[in-house]
C-alpha cells in the first residue's frame, strides 16, 4: 500500500516534467535543429567576417565559453574579447560540423567537429581542425550557445 501511494504521488511529478520537456527520444519538430544548425553558420560567416558582435550575440547573455588552455570565461564582453583576431589575421574558412544534436525543452546540445584557414600577419596560411561540445538554450525564442568548449586536433 505504501508503495502505490507513493506513485499516485509521484505520478503528478513525471506527468508536470513530461509535459515541460520535448519528447524523450530527444528530437523535437525538425525546424528546431534547423535553427541550430543555421545558428552555427551564422556564428561561422561572422568569424570570417571579423564581425565580433554577431560572434557575440551568437551566445546567451550568462554564457561561458571554455577555451583549451585558460579559465572559464563568462558573458558576452568577455567572450567578445576572446573571439577578437590579432592584428593582420584574417579567417579565410570556418565550418562547424556537428555529429549529433539532442533537445531537452529549452536547452540542446550537439557535439561534432569544426575546421578552418586563417591567414597570418606574415600572410602565412594555417588550417586548423577540432572538435567542440556545445549546450543550446532558447532565449527570447532564438537558439543561443550557452556553454561552449573546443578544443583543436593536431595532425
Amino acid at each position: 500500500m505504501k508503495n502505490l501511494l507513493f506513485i499516485v504521488a509521484l505520478l503528478p511529478c513525471l506527468l508536470y516534467a513530461q509535459s515541460n520537456f520535448e519528447p524523450t527520444d530527444g528530437h523535437p519538430n525538425p525546424d528546431e535543429k534547423e535553427k541550430i544548425i543555421a545558428a552555427t553558420k551564422t556564428f561561422s560567416k561572422a568569424y570570417m567576417n571579423g564581425d565580433f558582435e554577431t560572434i557575440a550575440n551568437s551566445y546567451t547573455v550568462d554564457a561561458k565559453i571554455f577555451p583549451n588552455n585558460t579559465d572559464i570565461i563568462a558573458g558576452r564582453a568577455a567572450i567578445k574579447k576572446q573571439w577578437l583576431l590579432g592584428a593582420g589575421t584574417k579567417i579565410l574558412h570556418h565550418e562547424i560540423i556537428p555529429q549529433e544534436i539532442t533537445f531537452l525543452g529549452d536547452y540542446a546540445h550537439d557535439y561534432g567537429y569544426f575546421e578552418g584557414k586563417s591567414e597570418n600577419k606574415d600572410g602565412s596560411i594555417a588550417n586548423w581542425r577540432g572538435k567542440y561540445v556545445v549546450v543550446w538554450k532558447k532565449e527570447d525564442g532564438n537558439w543561443k550557445m550557452y556553454l561552449d568548449i573546443w578544443n583543436r586536433i593536431r595532425d
